[in-house]
């Protein structure tokens, strides 16, 4: 497989209709653009426990505990089988550190059978702090800050006798919680068997699309792809039930997604995340400046809302009732009337009242073209907030932060009724996208990858004219061999 055919292959989401759609559905996420991108697939994420703001998926505890053994015992494996040789590559201090975890610790420990006896191995509980020591330099698993994600390096399993890899590419796959770890003991075998370098990511929590990444150089991309697609062909049940990869990544098919790594340094000079750079920089503007452009455009275009005309500023006010509405619910859930008058100073009959609701609209509507001017000309936090006076003079604030939510839910709902902001829309995703080094026909993937597939291409197949022309010359010498042995 040529890799420009991958290029020619995947499917741009920013040229579908319905795509789009969902990324600026996703921009109506309340926790921002970032996070509705990653949880946008057709994933059910109900099923999964909130706890403390993580969502926690049900494992296979079988193929976790086969995971992790699988491993450590490849990492143990490799220190017990350490040679002088190999520790002359090491630096004085490495060479110290691994000696005293092979000689002190590793060589009289047995092998993991579960995640349990491997926590117990990599905590060095109960060893000298030289042993927790070299354990920390050594350890295969990812000791940064406090994260979600569980990385996973060959590089670090053989303690460092293989090269890092050269990330250029991402593969993503979207496997259900209970395969996650059935799927990985497999990609890892095949890696293995292959004696392919490997690195990659996985979600401990699982409230995401993207809970598997692989990080690829561009030599190995093709190599990650057909492992994949090996697995499918062996494995179909398996991968029938994993879900669409994250939105923003070019489909290889209907389970693997690709997206470019972007190494290159931008104007910040910072390295963003895939996510990160199409969400922050290209993304998120182009929408918050084609919509305030339309809104202030359009703030007295007559519409239909709810089969009545009424201008867009109008349409705005509903919203903004409903939102407070949709609060006070809230606030006065499973509340009789006398405890939710005195808490709230509001009822749920005061919220079914038409007269109720229509002074809300008014005080709401009195500031409303002042506050969309300001939306959208200066910035979210010089918005007035809007306050309610209730009963027994309790007060309620519609603040700056809610009416921002309310305006998130605006672009997807004009998307679908006006052909050229959708137009106006692209054209400042492809201005973003140039300046922050994105391909326009391909948005999964960033300029420098498409000028690495065509080099790749290019040596591919001067490498295979040149094999090609070594045979044609082999076989030309043994003619003339075989012809001169028939001569003499």
């Amino acid at each position: 497989m040529e890799l420009m055919d991958l290029y020619y292959k995947i499917k741009n989401p920013i040229e579908d209709d319905k795509d789009l759609y969902r990324v600026l559905k996703a921009y109506s996420n309340y926790n921002g653009l970032y996070s509705g991108l990653t949880t946008a697939s057709n994933r059910d994420y109900s099923e999964y426990k909130k706890d403390f703001g993580s969502f926690l998926g049900k494992y296979n505890e079988e193929d976790k505990d086969e995971f992790y053994s699988k491993v450590t015992n490849y990492w143990i494996k490799n220190i017990k089988n350490i040679t002088s040789d190999d520790l002359s590559y090491y630096t004085d201090s490495a060479q110290e550190a691994i000696s005293v975890l092979k000689d002190e610790y590793i060589n009289r420990i047995g092998y993991c059978r579960s995640k349990e006896e491997v926590d117990y191995v990599l905590s060095g509980k109960n060893e000298s702090e030289e042993i927790q020591d070299a354990l920390d330099m050594f350890t295969w698993q990812y000791k940064g800050k406090k994260s979600s994600w569980e990385h996973v390096m060959n590089r670090k399993i053989s303690c460092y006798r293989k090269d890092a890899p050269e990330v250029g590419h991402r593969l993503y796959v979207n496997p259900d919680s209970m395969d996650l770890y059935k799927f990985m003991n497999y990609f890892i075998t095949k890696c293995q068997e292959q004696d392919l370098n490997y690195y990659f990511k996985f979600s401990k929590t699982y409230m995401r699309d993207d809970n598997f990444v692989i990080y690829s150089s561009t030599d190995e991309l093709e190599d990650y792809i057909n492992i994949l697609k090996s697995i499918e062909k062996e494995h179909p049940d398996l991968i029938s039930r994993f879900k669409e990869p994250p939105i923003l990544t070019g489909k290889v098919n209907d389970w693997i997604g690709y997206g470019s790594e972007p190494v290159e340094m931008n104007e910040d000079k910072i390295t963003y995340s895939f996510n990160s750079l199409r969400e922050g920089k290209i993304l998120d503007p182009a929408i918050e400046e084609v919509t305030k452009d339309w809104i202030l455009e359009n703030m007295d275009k007559t519409i239909v809302y709810k089969n009545q005309e009424m201008t867009f500023k109008n349409l705005i006010s509903h919203l903004v009732v409903d939102d407070i509405v949709d609060t006070l619910k809230y606030n006065i859930h499973n509340m009789n009337i006398i405890e939710a008058v005195k808490k709230h100073g509001i009822c749920e009959h005061d919220l079914n009242s038409k007269k109720v609701l229509d002074d809300i609209y008014r005080i709401v509507n009195n500031k409303m073209e002042k506050n969309l001017f300001t939306y959208c000309t200066k910035s979210i936090d010089d918005v007035d907030s809007i306050t309610l006076t209730l009963r027994d003079k309790k007060q309620f604030k519609f603040y700056s932060f809610a009416f921002d939510r309310v305006m998130r839910d605006v672009p997807r709902r004009i998307f679908k009724n006006d052909d050229s902001y959708r137009a106006k829309l692209r054209d400042q995703i492809e201005k973003n996208s140039i300046e922050y080094g994105v391909d326009i026909d391909k948005f999964c993937v960033d300029t420098y990858a498409y000028k690495e597939f065509l080099v790749h291409d290019v040596k591919n197949k001067n490498k295979e004219k040149s094999n090609k022309d070594l045979n044609d010359m082999f076989k030309s010498n043994q003619t003339v061999m075989v012809n001169s042995n028939v001569i003499q």
